[in-house]
């Protein structure tokens, strides 16, 4: 009786001791130019989960991007796959994407394919997650590099968020058929990306925001003329009020595509967040409740 007594306690304590929650994984992929992919703990073998794409800016690097954007730390609450890469090193030892003929090898020759690089990383990432879809997600040089995928339909993108980076001046030379829901964020105040688009004496340009928007607008069959007025939110933290500007475009879309223009009145190319920077940007993307 004493011994069934003593196993009985036993049990009963080690069912009361603390279950450990589970912690995000980091794998590393890429081989010779490595990447590294965030997993969120408790990720069964039949769950199937977005993955974000997310790339740095001109000059700057992953780690960097992540701690700005505060992204993998968001990883395991909000249930999605993290792939952070990082670009190559120009002649001046500065980190680029070779996105668009303006942004950014600009010591490098047009023989960068980072293209391919990427959608090489996002199909080893499937080795190790079942991903629901692809969101590529870019600052400024990133954000090129987001709508270039696009632009490409690479790596099976479904989905581009891009802050002070847009695409080529020229429409054509962006060859994409297949419309992706789209959340452009943009300064209207940005000297280094203007809001208004730019051109080089070169004739080498790229879009502005609002054309940029149009044209995944255009794309997806959306009524331009249904544009719906959100309420303004405060991403910038530099910034009094509720200083984001956010014009939705949905009726008339391809099944399941938003396109959104987030305008940061005043706001330049690197805004200084507010401290809930991601919780609007991960609520667009369906990944927490939208404000």
């Amino acid at each position: 009786m004493t011994t069934r007594l003593l196993v009985f306690a036993a049990l009963l304590l080690s069912a009361c001791e603390p279950v450990a929650s589970p912690e995000p994984t980091t794998v590393v992929l890429g081989g010779d130019r490595p990447a590294s992919l965030v997993i969120p703990g408790g990720v069964g073998d039949d769950d199937s989960i977005p993955l974000i794409v997310a790339m740095h800016g001109y000059t700057s690097n992953a780690s960097q991007l992540d701690s700005y954007f505060g992204l993998s730390e968001r990883v395991q609450e909000h249930g999605f796959a993290l792939l952070l890469p990082n670009g190559l090193v120009d002649d001046e030892g500065d980190t680029f994407w070779e996105a668009t003929d303006w942004c950014c090898g600009f010591n490098e020759p047009d023989e960068v394919d980072d293209v391919e690089y990427l959608s090489g990383l996002v199909e080893e990432a499937r080795q190790h997650v079942d991903v629901s879809r692809v969101i590529a997600f870019g600052h400024s040089n990133g954000g090129f590099m987001a709508y270039r995928l696009a632009c490409d339909e690479a790596a099976g993108v479904s989905t581009v968020v891009s802050l002070a980076g847009t695409s080529y001046l020229d429409p054509s030379k962006c060859k994409a058929e297949r419309p992706v829901s789209v959340l452009h964020i943009h300064g209207d105040a940005d000297e280094v990306v203007g809001w208004a688009g730019g051109m080089a004496k070169s004739g080498v340009g790229y879009s502005g925001a609002e054309e940029e928007v149009s044209r995944w607008v255009a794309r997806a069959g959306c009524v331009p003329e249904a544009a719906e007025m959100q309420d303004p939110v405060d991403l910038d933290g530099s910034l009094d009020g509720a200083e984001t500007l956010r014009t939705r475009y949905r009726e008339g879309c391809a099944e399941g595509v938003t396109v959104e223009l987030w305008q940061i009145e005043g706001g330049l190319h690197s805004p200084r967040f507010s401290p809930a920077l991601a919780e609007p940007v991960l609520g667009w993307l369906g990944l927490v409740a939208t404000p």
